[in-house]
């Protein structure tokens, strides 16, 4: 289950009218459980700030609001559906590597929920739980172009 805080921005509130991220533009907050069990608190961050998140090793999900009824049941249900799942060491690189390949281009994935961890190994635990629960389409459409962390 997603469960989302109640701070508020206005583009990007889920059909049920609860916001993201709060109109100062400070990160809101999504709470994302796995199949496995285990939650995962998520900073919210519309996609054109993330370039300036630079040296910063997180696991993201490149995301899109939507109504609840297109989420997975019991995963997404508070209007979010997770295009895509990776982990890196420097997150506003890899954005921009993202970017430049085109990589999101058209799907509307303009939401992004950044987990912060420097830790490698637990990043790559906690994307391999989420690909898992969430089945992210993107994560299979560019797999063979998926060469492992940026640093």
């Amino acid at each position: 289950m997603a469960i989302v805080g109640s701070q508020l921005l206005d583009h990007f509130e889920t059909q049920g009218g609860v916001g993201l991220l709060d109109r100062r533009g400070e990160a809101g907050q999504v709470v994302l459980r796995a199949s496995s069990g285990r939650a995962y608190a998520f900073e919210v961050h519309p996609q054109e700030a993330v370039s300036d998140l630079t040296e910063i090793g997180a696991i993201y999900c490149y995301a899109r609001a939507v109504p609840a009824a297109n989420c997975a049941i019991d995963f997404s249900g508070a209007g979010l559906e997770i295009g895509y799942v990776g982990k890196t060491g420097d997150m506003g690189r890899q954005d921009s590597e993202h970017e430049a390949r085109g990589d999101f281009a058209g799907y509307g994935f303009d939401i992004v929920l950044i987990l912060r961890s420097e830790d490698i190994a637990l990043r790559a635990d906690i994307k391999r739980d989420l690909v898992e629960t969430f089945n992210p389409v993107l994560n299979d459409l560019l797999r063979s172009i998926e060469c492992g962390e940026v640093s």
